[in-house]
């Protein structure tokens, strides 16, 4: 959305003697012009987007053969051929 705008970044952290400490790194004002652009869908939903998302999800399973999350994304996996048939 067109308009000004303020960024502000902070560092949260916890000090020597273990309180929540914030320190303010920098204040940047900026301005955004032009119209807005709605966004353009990706096409995330094809045969190769579905064949890169269950190799993910097998090498996952993989480097967590003996957790859980193995388990967990390997049932993702089946979940989502499911699905998109």
């Amino acid at each position: 959305m067109p308009g000004n705008y303020t960024l502000t970044v902070d560092l949260a952290y916890i000090d020597g003697f273990g309180t929540p400490a914030i320190f303010p790194i920098g204040v940047v004002p900026f301005t955004v012009t032009g119209a807005a652009v709605s966004a353009a869908p990706v096409p995330a939903t094809g045969p190769l987007a579905l064949f890169v998302l269950i190799l993910v999800l097998a090498g996952m399973a993989c480097a967590m053969r003996n957790r859980h999350l193995g388990v967990l994304s390997i049932v993702l996996a089946w979940a989502s051929l499911v699905q998109s048939r």
